[in-house]
């Protein structure tokens, strides 16, 4: 299982939508259901150019954790 973060969905929405739909687009839409949608055609269209076959899909409600291991001994 591959998980995918998309960790700037801010900036996504500013670059390609401006910065006034990345203020007030949370207020009307759910900006990264949107920003997901766009990243899950991406990468239809790059596995089909390869000829990869997979089930992409979107998973709502899952929040990640993140853990820093580094320099632990």
């Amino acid at each position: 299982m591959i998980l995918i973060e998309v960790t700037n969905v801010d900036e996504l929405v500013r670059k390609n939508k401006g910065r006034v739909a990345s203020v007030i687009g949370p207020w009307l839409t759910d900006v990264e259901s949107e920003v997901e949608k766009v990243v899950i055609e991406q990468l239809k269209r790059a596995f089909a150019k390869d000829g990869v076959q997979a089930n992409i899909v979107s998973i709502g409600g899952l929040k990640l954790r993140h853990l820093n291991f580094d320099n632990q001994e």
